[in-house]
């Protein structure tokens, strides 16, 4: 997923690579790792067992703006390189 959004970057395709929270840190790493330590990655909190498919759809709309911000926004100068 990580490489994917790099390689998309590098390209001038801007991405926004969503992973659960705990998991921002290994693909932080990951992307810097890859040399694109500016790799735009948004996190959603982990699903839990007892939470409704309500509570997931909120999860969702909480994201949204973040996404599309993201997406908006001019590619970071690491990834034209």
């Amino acid at each position: 997923m990580i490489r994917d959004a790099v390689a998309l970057e590098r390209k001038g395709v801007p991405t926004v690579t969503m992973v659960h929270d705990r998991f921002v840190p290994a693909a932080r790493a990951q992307a810097r790792v890859l040399n694109l330590p500016d790799l735009r990655i948004a996190s959603v909190p982990q699903p839990m067992p007892w939470e409704t498919a309500d509570d997931e759809r909120k999860k969702a709309d909480n994201v949204l703006g973040t996404l599309v911000n993201m997406l908006t926004e001019p590619v970071p100068q690491t990834a034209k390189s």
